[in-house]
C-alpha cells in the first residue's frame, strides 16, 4: 500500500507511476508527479515503480478562465 494524494492507495509493489495515472484516470495533459517528495519527469513514469510505504502526489494542472 502507498499513499496517493494523502489517501491510502492499494496497489501491487513495483506498479509503475504510469499504471497508477491510468488507473486513477488522470486525463489532463499537464500533470505533476512527485514520489517521496521528488519530482518525477514524465519520461520516467513507465520506468519508475512504487514500493510499499511510498508517498505519491499526482496533481492535474488546470488553466482557469
Amino acid at each position: 500500500m502507498i499513499t496517493l494524494n494523502d489517501e491510502p492507495y492499494d496497489c501491487e509493489e513495483n506498479t509503475s507511476i504510469q499504471a497508477i495515472i491510468e488507473d486513477k484516470k488522470f486525463s489532463y495533459p499537464n500533470i505533476l508527479v512527485a514520489l517521496n517528495g521528488l519530482v518525477v519527469e514524465q519520461f520516467l513514469w513507465r520506468e519508475k515503480k512504487v514500493k510499499n510505504g511510498d508517498k505519491l502526489v499526482i496533481v492535474d494542472l488546470h488553466h482557469g478562465g
